[in-house]
C-alpha cells in the first residue's frame, strides 16, 4: 500500500502539476487572448487610421492636383502679364529714348536760340545807342535848322529892307522883274528863257 500510495501520490502530484501547468497555460492563454484582442483592436484602429490617412492622402493629392492646375494657370497668366509688362516697358523705354533725343535736340535748338537772342539783344542795344546818337544829332540839326531859320528870317527881313531902300517903288520894280521872268513877255528867246 505504501507503494500504491506512493504511486497515487506520484500520480496525484503529477495530476496536480499538470493541473497547475494547465491552469498556468489557461491563464497564459487568457492573457494571450486578451493581448491578442488588444492587438486586434490596435490593428483595427491602425487599419482605420491607415484608411483615414489614405483618404486624406487622396484628398490632398486631389487638392494638390487642383492647386497645381491653378498654379500652372496662374503662372501662365503671370508669364503673359510679365511678357506684356516687358513689351510695354520696352515701348516706354523706346518712347522715352525718343523723347530724350527730342529733348536733346530741343536743348540744342534752345541753346542756338539763346545765342541768337543774345546776339539780337546786343544788336538791339547797339541800335538803341545808335538811335540815341542819331536822336542827339537830329536834335542838334533841328536846333541848327531852327537857328538857321531864325537867321534866314532875320536876313530876309534885312534884305527886304535893303531892297526896299534901293527900290523906292518896290512894286513897280518887282512887277518889272516878274514880267522879265515871264517867257512870253521876255525879250530873250523862248528856248533861252525856259
Amino acid at each position: 500500500m505504501m507503494e500504491q500510495m506512493k504511486v497515487v501520490r506520484g500520480a496525484s502530484q503529477a495530476a496536480y502539476d499538470a493541473s497547475s501547468a494547465l491552469r498556468s497555460n489557461v491563464q497564459k492563454s487568457c492573457e494571450l487572448i486578451s493581448k491578442f484582442s488588444e492587438f486586434e483592436e490596435k490593428q483595427r484602429q491602425l487599419n482605420l487610421d491607415l484608411e483615414l490617412a489614405k483618404q486624406n492622402l487622396q484628398k490632398a493629392k486631389d487638392e494638390t492636383a487642383g492647386m497645381e492646375e491653378k498654379m500652372k494657370q496662374t503662372l501662365a497668366k503671370k508669364d503673359l502679364d510679365l511678357a506684356a509688362a516687358q513689351k510695354e516697358a520696352l515701348e516706354k523705354t523706346a518712347l522715352a529714348d525718343k523723347k530724350l533725343a527730342s529733348v536733346g535736340a530741343l536743348e540744342e535748338e534752345n541753346t542756338k536760340l539763346k545765342t541768337s537772342l543774345n546776339e539780337s539783344n546786343r544788336e538791339v542795344t547797339r541800335l538803341k545807342k545808335g538811335k540815341v546818337a542819331l536822336n542827339e544829332k537830329i536834335e542838334g540839326i533841328s536846333r541848327k535848322r531852327n537857328d538857321l531859320e531864325v537867321y534866314l528870317g532875320a536876313l530876309a527881313k534885312k534884305l527886304f529892307l535893303v531892297l526896299e531902300e534901293f527900290c523906292q517903288n518896290f512894286e513897280e520894280e518887282t512887277g518889272r522883274i516878274e514880267t522879265g521872268l515871264d517867257p512870253v513877255l521876255s525879250p530873250v528867246g523862248d528856248e533861252a528863257a525856259m
